[in-house]
């Protein structure tokens, strides 16, 4: 009996990934994100070479949609799409970079649209893996760490959103120099921060410094 007459028998029925994906994208240009997660589930997931490609592919599928559907405002879509992502991730590892990216993708739309005690658990799950896999003093766990600062600023925890972005500036300065835009971003954040608190004397010098980085660079 050859491979196809075995695989008809087994009840597997895995339709052609060029059919998939083209289904995929017309699902995303339509916007009928809730019919992704079939279209990608249809996709086989073995550990072979072809099928952990194909596997990729999806999870960048389900990615590109919930970023779009953030873009335009949709944020059940959205919230949706990167949990399909989180699922989709996990045949790579649960404590793997595309599970991070995933659980970043829903925060941060959470986090946007003013869901900080939702927000707030998945930003300290993603910090904890970005540290796991690339260590607490590189950029992806900086960023993070920022986000979660920002979520703090949000609930007025003053006293916790305060190392975060301590923590973010000295990576990104350490990594980008003292000059680069992501420090510029840090120091609004310290800023903001001191300001919320009435500590306005030394909240300017660090909103002048951000603004001249900013001039410095052509983003002003």
């Amino acid at each position: 009996m050859n491979r196809k007459s075995r695989a008809a028998i087994a009840g597997i029925h895995h339709p052609p990934y060029a059919l998939l994906m083209r289904a995929l994208h017309t699902t995303v240009r339509l916007g009928t994100y809730v019919t992704l997660l079939a279209l990608c589930l249809a996709l086989p997931l073995s550990a072979s070479a072809g099928k952990k490609k194909d596997a990729q592919r999806a999870w960048e599928a389900a990615m590109s949609a919930g970023d779009e559907a953030a873009r335009e405002g949709r944020v059940d879509h959205a919230v949706t799409l990167y949990r399909q992502a989180m699922d989709l991730a996990t045949p790579f590892g649960e404590r793997g970079l595309r599970m991070a990216r995933s659980i970043d993708g829903l925060a941060d739309v959470l986090y946007v649209h003013g869901r900080y005690e939702e927000a707030e658990p998945l930003y300290l799950e993603s910090l904890a893996i970005w540290e796991e896999l690339f260590g607490p003093d590189q950029p992806r766990s900086a960023t993070t760490a920022h986000n979660l600062g920002a979520v703090y600023l949000a609930q007025k925890r003053y006293a916790e959103a305060e190392p975060m972005f301590q923590r973010a500036m000295e990576v990104w300065s350490h990594h980008f120099g003292e000059d680069s835009r992501e420090v510029a971003l840090a120091l609004d954040a310290r800023a903001t921060l001191l300001q919320k608190q009435d500590r306005w004397d030394e909240a300017e010098p660090l909103r002048l410094r951000a603004l001249a980085i900013r001039r410095s660079l052509g983003l002003e």
